[in-house]
């Protein structure tokens, strides 16, 4: 045991196994955030598959910037078209 911890000791005094720990523990730690990031975007693309543009729109602004950018465009024409299609519907009655 006492060489386990003395060869231990001794590899975290070398700067590329403490780099190695470093990293691992940063991926480790933006783990739960891309997770999260991921299942939002997958709860955008079902909201635009089923065309809801009310659960897409509170989405949005839960996402990444450079990830909600790509999303804005189809929420505006969504919303665009239903008004469209409401406006017609009340010319129509």
């Amino acid at each position: 045991m006492a060489k386990f911890s003395q060869a231990f000791l001794q590899s975290m005094t070398q700067p590329s196994y403490q780099e190695g720990l470093f990293t691992a523990a940063r991926q480790l730690g933006g783990l739960r955030g891309r997770l999260q990031e991921e299942g939002l975007e997958t709860q955008a693309q079902e909201a635009l598959l089923s065309k809801d543009y009310s659960a897409l729109g509170s989405l949005i602004p839960q996402m990444r910037p450079e990830v909600a950018r790509t999303y804005i465009p189809e929420y505006q024409r969504g919303l665009q078209t239903s008004a469209e299609q409401e406006a017609e519907t009340q010319l129509q009655s």
